[in-house]
């Protein structure tokens, strides 16, 4: 990570995003760190929500960050597959019989198991062939250059090869009850967590992160606890996958047998829209899908896509409502295709919470807001001239001033001081802002990420206590 930041951005459905100073843009995912979108530099992102997320460059280039189509990639059929990081790639058929991919072509390989996992051509694990179906329980398997040769231990469920190496399992429960999460280290299985939930398969991750799924959902480990994440689209997930930096999909199962990623905190999002079963996800930018009819798919992840329009500053709101301003402080308005001049005074910040929100700063450093089609200026919170502006889909309205102090209102004049000084401020809504605060004498800052949910209605029941009492209503 940078040491130093250009600018944050949120959403109401929890999506969380950054610029460093290097102009490299980067999701968090809650997974484990920033997972960076690095095909465009830019200089500021601004999300609607996890599906529609914008950036602007120094040049006032405006760009929509889209995803690339999956690519197919030539793997003869197999009824399940392990890509490695290395490329290395195993396979298992539908009786359980083990295969190596050399040269294009499955070669047979002794052993017979109902699941594996592959690290890199030195790293391959798997589950002995016990249940007659995907996964197990059976005996933990290790590849031994020419095959499966059984590990002393319990019976396994699932065994996953982790980016950094790490061996993960779940131990086998044939009442489907619970099952303990176990690693193996020095030639012995260590709990982790136990008792746990009953889970179908593991995919190992980074710092000691880990990604599971169910019959009916999908679970991050994190300190040492298994968390619930919402339920991803796609129920009954067959196969899941968490990459060297975080990035998390599963797929298969249920109905539907398309591929999900995990995007933001709490946002799952199709990556695919054909039948598939599994996935192999080595990081954002390259995770292999496996589907049912049609074979096997790389999905290359995210890029920038530049669209027309040179602006000063641009602002998204979760109803798709656009708006941005230029270098001369002229207003437009985006409808999808063009930027159209709208009237009002020159600004140079604008931001828009919903079509209904919209608020700015002049040139002179005033809160500019349109109410009713018209611009009119309000109030600040302070005798000085404001730097940046961000309105809310609630109307939560936010600014900084020029000393870096920072202020929410959602009633006209209740304004209240965040306790943290920034540079730049974003808002969905008052549970929801994020902002970066100002260079530090060694030119570090931080990202901040808050709430003046609390806050305010802190201010709302001393107003309202006020008004209970009107001869000890407070000045201000």
């Amino acid at each position: 990570m940078a040491n130093a930041y250009l600018a944050a951005g949120v959403a109401s459905d929890g999506t969380f995003w950054g610029v460093d100073n290097t102009n490299v843009a980067f999701r968090f995912i809650g997974a484990s760190g920033p997972i960076p979108e690095p095909s465009q530099a830019l200089v500021k992102v601004e999300l609607g929500n996890a599906a529609n997320v914008w950036g602007l460059d120094a040049a006032g280039g405006v760009y929509h960050l889209i995803n690339q189509q999956p690519q197919p990639i030539s793997i003869p059929h197999a009824w399940h597959i392990s890509v490695g990081f290395d490329g290395t790639t195993f396979g298992i058929n539908e009786g359980g019989g083990v295969m190596r991919l050399v040269n294009g072509v499955w070669q047979g390989v002794p052993g017979s198991l109902g699941q594996v996992s592959v690290g890199d051509a030195n790293t391959v694990w798997g589950v002995k062939h016990g249940s007659g179906w995907y996964g197990g329980p059976g005996q933990p398997c290790r590849f031994d250059g020419t095959k499966f040769v059984e590990v002393p231990g319990p019976e396994m469920q699932w065994v996953s090869v982790g980016p950094d190496g790490t061996i993960w399992a779940l131990t086998g429960d044939p009442d489907r009850q619970n099952n303990a999460t176990v690693q193996y280290i020095n030639g012995n299985w260590v709990t982790v967590v136990a008792p746990g939930p009953f889970l179908w398969g593991i995919a190992g991750g980074p710092n000691g992160n880990a990604f599971a799924w169910d019959v009916i959902g999908a679970l991050i480990l994190r300190n040492g606890t298994w968390q619930e994440l919402p339920q991803p689209p796609t129920l009954g997930g067959m196969a899941g996958s968490m990459g060297a930096d975080g990035s998390v999909c599963v797929g298969g199962g249920g109905q539907s047998f398309v591929q999900y990623r995990l995007n933001g905190y709490s946002t799952w999002e199709q990556i695919n829209h054909f039948t598939s079963f599994e996935t192999s996800s080595h990081n954002a930018h390259d995770i292999v899908i496996g589907s049912l009819y049609s074979g096997y798919f790389r999905f290359a992840g995210s890029i920038w896509q530049k669209v027309n329009g040179t602006l000063a500053d641009i602002s998204v709101a979760a109803d798709g409502t656009m708006w941005g301003v230029d270098t001369n402080g002229v207003i437009y308005g985006y409808d999808g295709t063009n930027w159209n001049v709208k009237p009002g005074p020159a600004l140079a910040k604008i931001s828009c919470g919903s079509g209904s929100f919209v608020a700015g700063i002049d040139t002179s450093g005033n809160i500019q807001y349109l109410y009713a089609g018209v611009w009119t200026k309000i109030t600040s919170p302070k005798v000085a001239a404001m730097i940046d502006v961000a309105i809310g889909a609630d109307g939560t309205l936010c600014v900084v001033a020029a000393d870096n102090s920072a202020y929410a209102r959602v009633q006209p004049l209740d304004w209240v001081q965040l306790p943290v000084s920034l540079a730049q401020i974003d808002a969905a809504d008052q549970y929801h802002l994020c902002g970066v605060t100002p260079l530090d004498s060694s030119q570090k800052n931080h990202l901040w990420q808050g709430t003046a949910g609390s806050i305010l209605d802190r201010h709302a029941e001393r107003i309202a206590q006020a008004a209970r009492h009107p001869r000890q209503r407070p000045a201000g």
